[in-house]
């Protein structure tokens, strides 16, 4: 089961982690884009947007799914409550980010701040389960 997970898991951190990169490439663009090509542009970028929100949302849940299934749940170590607390920020800067602090970062702080917290949990990921 967990190896079917996995999978899913690392498709789903491929899928999220590509859209995240994509997005402001494109939304870049849209400025010297025509009226009608800067509505595509940032139509694609919010389509994006969503695809990431719902790689990180199937990765909670596959990463909470082979945590219970591995036994990480019930004595969990202290790596992993620092995975889990990186995965919680990162939820909240996709989901939250309208709420007036995260609005006053802007954008590219944003997307910037979203980066580094990837980074991080590949990071910690590596010593949560090694």
């Amino acid at each position: 089961m967990t190896g079917g997970l996995l999978v899913l898991h690392l498709v789903l951190l491929a899928l999220g982690a590509a859209s995240q990169v994509a997005q402001p490439l494109i939304a870049r663009r849209a400025p010297r884009a025509g009226a009608e090509g800067r509505a595509e542009l940032m139509a694609l970028a919010g389509q994006l947007g969503q695809v990431t929100r719902w790689a990180l949302a199937g990765l909670i849940v596959t990463g909470l799914a082979m945590a219970w299934a591995g036994g990480h749940l019930a004595a969990p170590g202290p790596w992993f409550l620092v995975k889990i607390a990186l995965v919680g920020a990162l939820a909240l800067v996709a989901w939250g980010r309208g709420l007036p602090p995260l609005a006053r970062l802007g954008a590219p702080r944003l997307a910037l701040l979203a980066r580094g917290l990837l980074l991080a949990i590949l990071a910690v990921t590596v010593l949560a389960f090694r």
